[in-house]
């Protein structure tokens, strides 16, 4: 009978090759699977951060206490934080300092914050406040002649101030002659009134308390001085890709002052309490600022062909600026001014 031979054992033992295609093969099965159970878990969306928006007791931004209120805007909307700030100079401070993302503001205090290297474009249009400010002057003072020569007390970087520089350019005051003293409208009210100070620029309700008390005003606004435009500012970065935020909050300040329009009398009271200003106060206040309407607002981002309020004003604030050589380069209003931007309704 043939006998065969017996195989070792270590015949049968794999390969060196044959073990690490084996170990690679499992290792590939391996990832397989993990990345199968991946898949089954999808990751949390990212959630931007709420778009912060600065708003102060200005009777300019007076809407958004509307809008809290009636509960059109809420404090904890995951989308918009509105931020009250201490005054109207406050908020565009922290807009500098980058500690919100958008300010209601006078449309000249874009230019200081494009010369501090803050880019900013204007979200929407909110209000004209041509009656808001004027200037108060003592009995014996009867024009610009006699203001040309009497110091005038106005806070120092304010939008008031620039509106003063732009009415003296209109009154063919030379720039640089005028003789300001810098000081808020309160001690300069009460200044006026103990006769320290011979004129001042003066807001409501501060405005109609000296004109009650005999004093002279000199409008800040007339047919060839524009109206203060007051806007939504945005840093350029946050503007970027946050048209839902934006609408969200614009949609809230529409149907404000909607609300403010059609039933006045029924925001006097709350608005009353959160300024601490009487009702009939509160009621001249509100008269002497027109918020502006989707329309015009429309106007104001359209054809450069057809000149609005906002354009006028800003012409005037640019020349401000050069006269008085407070920037070496103005920007253009369409380099702050941005169609792309505008928020659709």
């Amino acid at each position: 009978m043939q006998r065969f031979a017996r195989v070792p054992a270590a015949a049968h033992s794999p390969t060196p090759a044959s073990a690490r295609s084996r170990t690679l093969a499992l290792a590939f099965l391996a990832c397989l699977l993990a990345c199968a159970a991946g898949c089954e878990r999808t990751a949390p969306p990212v959630v931007p951060p709420p778009l912060r928006i600065g708003y102060s007791d200005h009777p300019s931004c007076w809407p958004v206490l509307i809008a809290l209120d009636r509960g059109f805007l809420q404090r904890d909307d995951p989308e918009v934080q509105v931020v009250r700030t201490a005054s109207l100079a406050r908020g565009i401070e922290d807009l500098l300092e980058r500690k919100l993302d958008g300010n209601l503001q006078a449309l000249c205090d874009i230019l200081p914050a494009a010369s501090a290297g803050v880019p900013l474009l204007v979200g929407a249009v909110l209000a004209e406040a041509g009656r808001l400010e004027a200037i108060v002057a003592a009995q014996g003072v009867e024009g610009p002649a006699q203001l040309a020569s009497t110091e005038i007390a106005v806070e120092a970087g304010s939008h008031q101030l620039v509106s003063l520089k732009g009415w003296a350019l209109r009154a063919g005051i030379a720039p640089g002659t005028l003789r300001c003293l810098d000081e808020r409208q309160e001690d300069a009210f009460a200044d006026l009134l103990a006769g320290r100070v011979r004129a001042a620029v003066l807001s409501e309700p501060l405005l109609g308390r000296a004109q009650a008390a005999g004093l002279r005003t000199f409008p800040l606004s007339r047919d060839d001085l524009p109206p203060v435009v007051h806007v939504l500012a945005v840093q350029r970065p946050a503007a970027e890709g946050r048209n839902p935020a934006l609408r969200t909050f614009v949609r809230a300040w529409r149907q404000a002052v909607a609300a403010l329009a059609s039933e006045p009398g029924k925001s006097l009271p709350s608005l009353s309490a959160r300024t601490g200003l009487p009702e009939d106060e509160v009621r001249r206040t509100l008269a002497a600022v027109h918020f502006a309407s989707v329309d015009e607002e429309r106007d104001a981002f359209g054809d450069p062909g057809r000149p609005s309020t906002l354009e006028k004003n800003y012409a005037l604030i640019a020349e401000v600026h050069r006269s008085e050589r407070w920037l070496l380069s103005v920007p253009t209003l369409r380099e702050v001014l941005d169609p792309a931007l505008r928020i659709e309704r």
